[in-house]
Protein backbone atom coordinates (compact mmCIF):
# COMPACT_ATOMS: atom_id res chain seq x y z
CA UNK A 1 0.00 0.00 0.00
CA UNK A 2 1.39 3.37 -0.83
CA UNK A 3 1.16 6.28 0.54
CA UNK A 4 -1.58 8.49 -0.16
CA UNK A 5 -0.08 12.01 1.09
CA UNK A 6 2.31 12.67 3.67
CA UNK A 7 1.42 12.29 6.82
CA UNK A 8 -1.65 9.94 6.30
CA UNK A 9 -1.09 7.65 8.84
CA UNK A 10 -0.44 9.77 11.73
CA UNK A 11 -3.82 11.54 10.34
CA UNK A 12 -5.31 8.21 10.35
CA UNK A 13 -3.90 7.02 13.75
CA UNK A 14 -5.26 10.26 15.37
CA UNK A 15 -8.76 9.87 14.08
CA UNK A 16 -9.15 6.08 15.09
CA UNK A 17 -7.40 7.43 18.21
CA UNK A 18 -9.95 10.13 18.59
CA UNK A 19 -12.75 7.28 17.81
CA UNK A 20 -11.75 5.56 20.84
CA UNK A 21 -11.56 8.48 23.31
CA UNK A 22 -15.21 8.93 22.25
CA UNK A 23 -15.98 4.89 23.07
CA UNK A 24 -14.62 5.14 26.31
CA UNK A 25 -17.57 8.68 27.19
CA UNK A 26 -20.96 7.64 28.79
CA UNK A 27 -22.63 10.69 27.91
CA UNK A 28 -24.58 11.52 24.95
CA UNK A 29 -22.95 10.75 21.94
CA UNK A 30 -22.37 14.31 19.68
CA UNK A 31 -20.52 14.94 16.44
CA UNK A 32 -16.52 15.34 16.86
CA UNK A 33 -15.09 18.14 18.28
CA UNK A 34 -12.86 18.48 15.64
CA UNK A 35 -12.78 18.19 12.15
CA UNK A 36 -10.58 15.17 11.57
CA UNK A 37 -13.00 12.58 10.17
CA UNK A 38 -14.18 14.96 7.73
CA UNK A 39 -10.96 15.86 6.59
CA UNK A 40 -9.33 12.77 6.42
CA UNK A 41 -12.56 10.98 4.82
CA UNK A 42 -11.97 13.84 1.97
CA UNK A 43 -8.43 13.89 1.48
CA UNK A 44 -8.34 10.19 1.34
CA UNK A 45 -11.32 10.04 -1.44
CA UNK A 46 -9.13 12.78 -3.05
CA UNK A 47 -6.27 10.89 -3.10
CA UNK A 48 -8.07 7.72 -4.62
CA UNK A 49 -7.80 5.21 -1.69
CA UNK A 50 -10.06 2.44 -1.44
CA UNK A 51 -12.61 3.74 1.34
CA UNK A 52 -12.68 -0.09 2.58
CA UNK A 53 -9.95 -0.52 5.20
CA UNK A 54 -10.68 2.98 6.55
CA UNK A 55 -14.36 2.65 7.18
CA UNK A 56 -14.49 -1.40 8.33
CA UNK A 57 -11.55 -0.28 10.74
CA UNK A 58 -13.34 1.96 11.97
CA UNK A 59 -16.45 -0.36 12.11
CA UNK A 60 -13.59 -3.34 13.81
CA UNK A 61 -13.34 -0.71 16.47
CA UNK A 62 -16.42 0.05 17.03
CA UNK A 63 -17.08 -3.82 17.73
CA UNK A 64 -13.91 -4.34 20.14
CA UNK A 65 -14.84 -1.37 22.14
CA UNK A 66 -18.35 -2.31 22.55
CA UNK A 67 -17.11 -6.04 23.79
CA UNK A 68 -14.88 -4.86 26.08
CA UNK A 69 -17.44 -2.85 27.77
CA UNK A 70 -19.91 -5.83 28.11
CA UNK A 71 -17.22 -8.44 29.10
CA UNK A 72 -15.50 -5.45 31.64
CA UNK A 73 -18.87 -5.11 33.35
CA UNK A 74 -19.45 -6.96 37.01
CA UNK A 75 -23.26 -5.82 36.35
CA UNK A 76 -25.99 -4.08 33.86
CA UNK A 77 -25.61 -0.69 35.86
CA UNK A 78 -25.20 1.85 32.75
CA UNK A 79 -23.87 -0.63 29.78
CA UNK A 80 -26.69 -0.51 27.96
CA UNK A 81 -26.29 2.92 27.50
CA UNK A 82 -22.84 3.27 27.02
CA UNK A 83 -22.77 0.16 24.24
CA UNK A 84 -25.62 2.44 22.80
CA UNK A 85 -23.49 5.11 23.03
CA UNK A 86 -20.36 3.11 21.43
CA UNK A 87 -22.28 2.28 18.45
CA UNK A 88 -23.49 5.48 17.91
CA UNK A 89 -20.26 7.05 18.18
CA UNK A 90 -18.74 4.66 15.53
CA UNK A 91 -21.82 5.43 13.28
CA UNK A 92 -21.15 8.87 13.80
CA UNK A 93 -17.30 8.86 12.75
CA UNK A 94 -18.03 6.49 9.53
CA UNK A 95 -21.20 9.45 8.50
CA UNK A 96 -18.16 11.97 9.47
CA UNK A 97 -15.22 10.39 7.11
CA UNK A 98 -18.25 9.58 4.19
CA UNK A 99 -19.73 13.57 4.53
CA UNK A 100 -15.58 14.47 3.74
CA UNK A 101 -15.41 11.61 0.94
CA UNK A 102 -18.39 13.01 -0.60
CA UNK A 103 -17.22 16.46 -0.62
CA UNK A 104 -14.20 15.43 -2.70
CA UNK A 105 -16.57 13.27 -5.37
CA UNK A 106 -16.51 14.90 -8.94
CA UNK A 107 -19.64 14.53 -11.11
CA UNK A 108 -18.58 14.15 -14.21
CA UNK A 109 -15.75 11.93 -13.94
CA UNK A 110 -16.49 8.78 -12.37
CA UNK A 111 -13.63 6.70 -10.25
CA UNK A 112 -13.40 2.96 -8.92
CA UNK A 113 -13.77 4.31 -5.20
CA UNK A 114 -16.65 6.08 -6.22
CA UNK A 115 -18.57 2.81 -6.29
CA UNK A 116 -17.31 1.89 -2.44
CA UNK A 117 -18.38 5.60 -1.76
CA UNK A 118 -22.01 4.56 -2.87
CA UNK A 119 -22.01 1.24 -0.94
CA UNK A 120 -21.09 2.95 2.01
CA UNK A 121 -23.76 6.23 2.11
CA UNK A 122 -26.43 3.60 1.73
CA UNK A 123 -25.08 1.36 4.33
CA UNK A 124 -24.89 3.98 6.83
CA UNK A 125 -27.89 5.33 6.05
CA UNK A 126 -26.34 8.71 4.55
CA UNK A 127 -28.77 7.81 1.12
CA UNK A 128 -32.16 6.20 0.48
CA UNK A 129 -31.59 4.11 -2.86
CA UNK A 130 -34.04 4.12 -5.42
CA UNK A 131 -34.90 0.09 -5.94
CA UNK A 132 -38.11 -0.72 -3.51
CA UNK A 133 -35.94 -3.54 -1.56
CA UNK A 134 -32.50 -4.89 -1.16
CA UNK A 135 -30.63 -7.66 -0.32
CA UNK A 136 -27.69 -7.27 2.31
CA UNK A 137 -24.26 -9.32 2.44
CA UNK A 138 -22.01 -9.24 4.98
CA UNK A 139 -18.93 -11.43 3.71
CA UNK A 140 -15.74 -13.10 5.19
CA UNK A 141 -13.47 -14.51 3.54
CA UNK A 142 -10.52 -16.63 4.36
CA UNK A 143 -7.46 -18.62 3.69
CA UNK A 144 -9.11 -18.29 -0.35
CA UNK A 145 -5.36 -17.25 -1.79
CA UNK A 146 -6.99 -14.50 -3.46
CA UNK A 147 -5.64 -11.25 -4.20
CA UNK A 148 -8.79 -9.06 -5.33
CA UNK A 149 -11.78 -10.57 -3.54
CA UNK A 150 -13.77 -7.98 -4.47
CA UNK A 151 -13.44 -8.71 -8.20
CA UNK A 152 -14.32 -12.39 -7.82
CA UNK A 153 -17.53 -11.08 -6.59
CA UNK A 154 -17.98 -8.92 -9.38
CA UNK A 155 -17.15 -11.89 -11.78
CA UNK A 156 -19.55 -13.97 -9.46
CA UNK A 157 -22.66 -11.72 -9.39
CA UNK A 158 -22.06 -11.16 -13.03
CA UNK A 159 -22.20 -15.20 -13.50
CA UNK A 160 -25.69 -15.08 -11.33
CA UNK A 161 -27.02 -12.18 -13.68
CA UNK A 162 -27.32 -9.76 -10.95
CA UNK A 163 -26.47 -5.77 -12.09
CA UNK A 164 -27.15 -2.67 -9.65
CA UNK A 165 -24.71 -4.71 -6.93
CA UNK A 166 -22.36 -2.34 -5.02
CA UNK A 167 -19.74 -3.46 -2.47
CA UNK A 168 -17.24 -2.62 0.02
CA UNK A 169 -14.82 -5.11 0.48
CA UNK A 170 -11.19 -6.08 1.22
CA UNK A 171 -9.84 -9.50 0.34
CA UNK A 172 -11.22 -11.08 3.58
CA UNK A 173 -14.50 -10.06 3.48
CA UNK A 174 -17.15 -6.57 3.79
CA UNK A 175 -20.51 -5.86 2.42
CA UNK A 176 -22.19 -5.77 -0.86
CA UNK A 177 -25.63 -4.86 -1.94
CA UNK A 178 -28.08 -4.57 -4.41
CA UNK A 179 -31.68 -4.99 -5.47
CA UNK A 180 -33.94 -7.74 -4.41
CA UNK A 181 -37.45 -8.44 -4.89
CA UNK A 182 -38.06 -9.83 -1.26
CA UNK A 183 -36.25 -12.19 1.45
CA UNK A 184 -36.41 -15.20 -0.56
CA UNK A 185 -34.85 -13.66 -3.63
CA UNK A 186 -31.95 -12.52 -1.30
CA UNK A 187 -31.20 -15.90 -0.09
CA UNK A 188 -31.53 -17.24 -3.18
CA UNK A 189 -28.88 -14.52 -4.69
CA UNK A 190 -26.28 -15.31 -1.97
CA UNK A 191 -26.61 -18.61 -2.09
CA UNK A 192 -25.65 -18.64 -5.66
CA UNK A 193 -23.10 -16.24 -5.15
CA UNK A 194 -21.60 -18.59 -2.90
CA UNK A 195 -21.74 -21.93 -5.12
CA UNK A 196 -19.61 -18.97 -7.25
CA UNK A 197 -16.62 -18.20 -4.86
CA UNK A 198 -14.18 -20.01 -4.01
CA UNK A 199 -12.10 -20.71 -0.82
CA UNK A 200 -13.74 -20.32 2.85
CA UNK A 201 -16.71 -17.67 2.43
CA UNK A 202 -19.11 -17.19 4.89
CA UNK A 203 -22.22 -14.72 3.86
CA UNK A 204 -24.83 -13.59 6.17
CA UNK A 205 -27.58 -11.87 4.14
CA UNK A 206 -30.76 -9.93 5.43
CA UNK A 207 -33.40 -8.71 3.11
CA UNK A 208 -34.75 -5.15 3.86
CA UNK A 209 -36.82 -2.27 2.28
CA UNK A 210 -35.00 0.60 0.63
CA UNK A 211 -35.51 2.90 3.89
CA UNK A 212 -34.40 0.20 6.66
CA UNK A 213 -31.01 -0.68 4.82
CA UNK A 214 -28.41 0.15 7.29
CA UNK A 215 -30.58 -1.73 9.65
CA UNK A 216 -30.13 -4.68 7.06
CA UNK A 217 -26.48 -4.16 7.53
CA UNK A 218 -26.36 -4.14 11.39
CA UNK A 219 -28.22 -7.27 11.69
CA UNK A 220 -26.24 -9.10 8.65
CA UNK A 221 -22.77 -7.78 10.30
CA UNK A 222 -24.11 -9.74 13.92
CA UNK A 223 -25.39 -12.67 12.17
CA UNK A 224 -21.80 -12.89 10.56
CA UNK A 225 -19.57 -12.18 13.54
CA UNK A 226 -21.85 -14.73 15.31
CA UNK A 227 -21.70 -17.52 12.87
CA UNK A 228 -17.86 -17.18 12.69
CA UNK A 229 -17.79 -17.18 16.48
CA UNK A 230 -19.30 -19.96 16.76
CA UNK A 231 -16.90 -22.21 14.33
CA UNK A 232 -20.08 -22.19 12.18
CA UNK A 233 -18.84 -23.93 8.57
CA UNK A 234 -18.50 -21.75 5.40
CA UNK A 235 -21.68 -21.10 3.89
CA UNK A 236 -24.58 -18.96 3.76
CA UNK A 237 -26.53 -17.71 7.16
CA UNK A 238 -29.74 -15.83 8.04
CA UNK A 239 -30.91 -14.44 11.40
CA UNK A 240 -32.94 -17.58 11.56
CA UNK A 241 -29.62 -20.29 12.00
CA UNK A 242 -28.53 -17.87 15.40
CA UNK A 243 -31.89 -16.37 16.41
CA UNK A 244 -31.38 -17.02 20.06
CA UNK A 245 -28.03 -15.96 19.82
CA UNK A 246 -28.99 -12.72 17.75
CA UNK A 247 -32.13 -11.60 20.25
CA UNK A 248 -29.14 -12.41 23.37
CA UNK A 249 -26.79 -10.13 21.27
CA UNK A 250 -29.43 -7.19 21.23
CA UNK A 251 -30.41 -7.24 25.01
CA UNK A 252 -27.48 -5.70 26.65
CA UNK A 253 -28.79 -6.19 29.91
CA UNK A 254 -30.03 -9.93 29.56
CA UNK A 255 -26.49 -10.79 27.76
CA UNK A 256 -24.51 -9.10 30.98
CA UNK A 257 -26.39 -11.09 33.64
CA UNK A 258 -25.80 -14.33 31.60
CA UNK A 259 -22.08 -13.57 31.41
CA UNK A 260 -21.62 -12.75 35.13
CA UNK A 261 -23.83 -15.95 36.03
CA UNK A 262 -21.84 -18.14 34.15
CA UNK A 263 -18.34 -16.34 34.73
CA UNK A 264 -17.66 -18.75 38.00
CA UNK A 265 -18.01 -22.21 35.95
CA UNK A 266 -16.23 -20.93 32.74
CA UNK A 267 -12.97 -20.28 34.95
CA UNK A 268 -12.96 -24.04 36.40
CA UNK A 269 -11.92 -25.88 33.39
CA UNK A 270 -13.30 -28.98 34.76
CA UNK A 271 -16.86 -27.84 35.15
CA UNK A 272 -16.55 -25.72 32.06
CA UNK A 273 -15.61 -29.21 30.10
CA UNK A 274 -18.59 -30.85 32.36
CA UNK A 275 -21.43 -28.73 31.14
CA UNK A 276 -20.16 -28.53 27.49
CA UNK A 277 -19.95 -32.46 27.26
CA UNK A 278 -23.89 -32.34 29.03
CA UNK A 279 -24.78 -29.66 27.16
CA UNK A 280 -23.67 -32.05 23.47
CA UNK A 281 -25.26 -35.37 25.43
CA UNK A 282 -28.91 -33.44 25.39
CA UNK A 283 -28.55 -33.81 29.21
CA UNK A 284 -28.20 -37.36 30.01
CA UNK A 285 -25.57 -37.58 32.40
CA UNK A 286 -24.46 -41.72 31.73
CA UNK A 287 -23.39 -40.22 28.18
CA UNK A 288 -21.96 -37.51 29.60
CA UNK A 289 -20.09 -39.41 32.24
CA UNK A 290 -18.78 -41.94 29.96
CA UNK A 291 -17.42 -39.14 27.10
CA UNK A 292 -15.75 -37.65 30.06
CA UNK A 293 -14.42 -40.94 31.35
CA UNK A 294 -15.33 -40.20 34.70
CA UNK A 295 -17.71 -41.92 37.30
CA UNK A 296 -21.30 -41.07 37.72
CA UNK A 297 -20.77 -39.51 41.44
CA UNK A 298 -17.70 -37.40 40.19
CA UNK A 299 -20.14 -36.16 37.39
CA UNK A 300 -22.95 -35.15 40.32
CA UNK A 301 -20.56 -34.03 42.29
CA UNK A 302 -19.44 -31.44 39.53
CA UNK A 303 -23.11 -30.68 38.22
CA UNK A 304 -23.47 -29.61 42.11
CA UNK A 305 -20.85 -27.25 42.47
CA UNK A 306 -22.19 -25.48 38.98
CA UNK A 307 -25.51 -25.29 40.92
CA UNK A 308 -24.25 -24.18 43.73
CA UNK A 309 -21.76 -21.35 42.00
CA UNK A 310 -24.84 -20.49 39.36
CA UNK A 311 -27.98 -21.14 41.48
CA UNK A 312 -29.09 -22.84 38.18
CA UNK A 313 -29.14 -26.86 38.05
CA UNK A 314 -28.32 -28.77 35.17
CA UNK A 315 -30.29 -31.39 35.56
CA UNK A 316 -33.51 -30.26 34.78
CA UNK A 317 -34.36 -29.23 31.03
CA UNK A 318 -35.05 -25.17 31.71
CA UNK A 319 -31.56 -25.02 33.79
CA UNK A 320 -29.33 -26.44 31.24
CA UNK A 321 -30.76 -24.33 28.62
CA UNK A 322 -30.08 -21.35 30.88
CA UNK A 323 -26.79 -22.37 31.78
CA UNK A 324 -26.08 -23.44 27.95
CA UNK A 325 -26.75 -19.99 26.46
CA UNK A 326 -24.58 -18.46 28.88
CA UNK A 327 -21.72 -20.45 27.98
CA UNK A 328 -22.74 -19.99 24.35
CA UNK A 329 -22.77 -16.05 24.46
CA UNK A 330 -19.36 -16.06 26.84
CA UNK A 331 -17.62 -18.13 23.77
CA UNK A 332 -18.99 -15.34 21.14
CA UNK A 333 -17.60 -12.28 23.11
CA UNK A 334 -14.96 -13.66 24.03
CA UNK A 335 -14.15 -15.59 20.89
CA UNK A 336 -10.53 -13.87 18.87
CA UNK A 337 -11.55 -11.86 16.07
CA UNK A 338 -11.93 -14.01 13.09
CA UNK A 339 -11.80 -11.47 10.31
CA UNK A 340 -8.70 -10.28 10.76
CA UNK A 341 -9.80 -7.32 8.03
CA UNK A 342 -7.81 -4.85 8.84
CA UNK A 343 -4.37 -4.40 6.35
CA UNK A 344 -0.76 -5.07 8.59
CA UNK A 345 -0.18 -1.32 8.17
CA UNK A 346 -3.39 -0.25 9.50
CA UNK A 347 -3.61 -2.42 12.54
CA UNK A 348 -0.18 -1.33 13.80
CA UNK A 349 -1.39 1.87 14.05
CA UNK A 350 -4.13 1.28 16.62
Amino acid sequence: MTHPWPGWQDELRAVLSASQERYRATGAVSAPDVAGPHELGRDWARAHRSLAPLLLAVEDLTREAVRAVITGADDDSGVPRLAANLRGAGVAVIRELLTGARHSCSPVVPRPADQQLTAANLLWGAHVPPEPGYAVIAARSRHTGISDFGRCVDDALGACGRPGFVHLLLDSGGYLLGPAHDEQDAVNLALRLHEHLSGAVWLAVAWRANTDVEEGRHEASVVLDLVTSLAQPPGVYGVEDVVVEYALMQDTSTLVALLSLIAPVVHQQSLRTTLETLTATGGNRSKAANALDIHRSTLNYRLGRIEQLTGHTPNIAHGLQTLAAALTMYEVVHAPDPADRWPEQVRAWV
